[in-house]
């Protein structure tokens, strides 16, 4: 449904010389779980399959940009931990995954032009806990889900904090080691996406009722918000580290909100040691001895 979406909105074939034979653009869409490492090593399967080297300068592949958008927020289902690396569901699905599709196109030596994470201005409310691996070791003991439900409101919150807190943490410690592909991030302030309308389930359904529908009334549509990543995957001005937003904080156009070590946007600033332990915490939970390699 999405692809034919989008399909629909891209312009008609056009040429702009006479000798020239028409060009259109496609999409090509693969479907994969972030849930699940399996799934993302089977979506790497069939993009290698697609991007076979060669040196035909006519078919070379050219570098990609990784937007990474995908998350969850507040699930029907509560995930506690996840059952393929025992980690916290945000964490998990949010950062864990993203961490890892990047090890795997490093691996795959698939070519990257620029990666964008997504964060939120729930990053702001993201603690050290994150780094200090509370998030992502496996606990002794995981409790159900509790019976309070402030209690889960705030374990909720606090878990998709930090797991926006990582995709800005992920940034820092990306360029250090690959300075040649420049890492970005984005926050879409108050968009109504699915993540708004399908999450907020630690609330209740009469407060998370109220919270879409105020989105809804007084975000911005979701074109306006992809506006905000499609700047940060796209202007060639910006510098590595630089993050973006919406001007009027949840919304208005993209602009440069600071970097990811600190912005305006967000009332706090990320030591580099802090990201530095994320991706030593980050590859134990995977099993990563070496990054990117084979």
């Amino acid at each position: 449904k999405a692809q034919s979406q989008l399909q629909a909105q891209l312009p008609p074939p056009s040429s702009h010389h006479k000798d020239e034979s028409p060009t259109k653009t496609e999409i090509t869409t693969h479907q994969l779980d972030l849930a699940s490492i399996r799934s993302i090593d089977a979506f790497f399967r069939e993009l290698l399959l697609e991007e076979q080297p060669t040196t035909d300068e006519n078919t070379k592949q050219s570098p990609l940009v990784f937007i990474m958008n995908a998350g969850i927020m507040g699930t029907t289902e509560h995930i506690v931990y996840n059952p393929e690396t025992y980690v916290e569901s945000h964490i998990h699905v949010n950062h864990l995954a993203h961490f890892y599709m990047l090890h795997s196109f490093i691996k795959s030596q698939i070519p990257l032009e620029r990666i964008v994470t997504v964060s939120s201005i729930a990053g702001s409310m993201g603690t050290g806990n994150v780094t200090q691996g509370w998030y992502i070791r496996p606990p002794y003991h995981v409790k159900p889900p509790s019976t309070n439900p402030f209690v889960n409101l705030y374990q909720g919150l606090t878990a998709y904090s930090n797991s926006k807190r990582a995709n800005l943490m992920l940034v820092m410690s990306w360029n250090t080691r690959f300075p040649h592909i420049p890492a970005f991030s984005a926050h879409p302030g108050a968009t109504n996406s699915h993540l708004f309308q399908q999450g907020w389930q630690w609330f209740g359904s009469t407060a998370a009722y109220c919270i879409r529908r105020g989105v809804q009334f007084f975000g911005m549509s979701q074109e306006t918000g992809a506006m905000i990543q499609t700047r940060a995957a796209l202007d060639p001005d910006l510098t590595p580290g630089t993050y973006l937003g919406p001007r009027w904080l949840f919304g208005g156009a993209p602009m440069i909100v600071g970097d990811v070590r600190r912005s305006w946007h967000h009332l706090w600033s990320i030591r580099m040691t802090e990201a530095e332990q994320l991706w030593q915490n980050s590859m134990e939970a995977l099993g990563i001895k070496e990054f990117g390699v084979k």
